[in-house]
């Protein structure tokens, strides 16, 4: 009991670190107008604390499915976007596709080589962002039948860049001080 108690903490703190991430590299980017629900920033809030909560829980030791969480983030977005038609639901549906996968890719290469240089733990974040969802655009057309636009895809790749440096930047911050406070307690 103690121990699953001590995951979910973990969850938390990881999940706020790189939302938190998010927001900071955001705020650089969209100021603050990405707090407002129509601007195009403000899913960076939203996909903040979605990625980094699926994040955090393969961090953990949480019995919970990583498929099970993933259905939870998309059911919160949802609701949280007020999706209610097809194109928009399936639009959802294929980011956090995309993004989860991508989440999961990060997760597996992270925890096994990469351990040491915090810049290309960053730099991978945004890069395997960028691309899950320049993905989505060809994607999302081949679904509604529009044609791909070159545009939409160097957009879709900016916003991933971002969103994925800023959890990447969250989440490496709070390695940073993990590592600090571990090395305070071992003196």
């Amino acid at each position: 009991m103690a121990g699953e108690k001590t995951s979910w903490i973990r969850v938390i703190v990881t999940t706020f670190f790189g939302a938190t991430g998010a927001i900071l590299i955001g705020l650089l980017f969209y100021h603050f107008k990405m707090f407002h629900y129509h601007n195009a920033g403000f899913f960076i809030i939203v996909y903040g604390i979605s990625f980094s909560f699926l994040y955090a829980h393969l961090e953990s030791n949480i019995k919970l499915n990583y498929l099970v969480s993933a259905l939870i983030v998309f059911i919160a977005n949802v609701i949280v976007f007020r999706l209610h038609t097809f194109n928009s639901i399936s639009r959802e549906f294929v980011y956090l596709s995309l993004l989860s996968g991508s989440v999961f890719i990060i997760h597996s290469i992270v925890s096994g080589s990469l351990k040491g240089n915090a810049l290309f733990r960053i730099a991978l974040w945004g890069i395997l962002f960028g691309i899950g969802y320049a993905l989505a655009a060809p994607v999302l057309a081949f679904i509604h039948h529009h044609a791909i636009v070159k545009r939409a895809i160097l957009i879709y790749l900016q916003h991933g860049l971002i969103l994925g440096t800023g959890i990447g930047s969250g989440l490496e911050l709070q390695a940073l001080l993990t590592t600090k406070n571990s090395n305070k307690k071992s003196k």
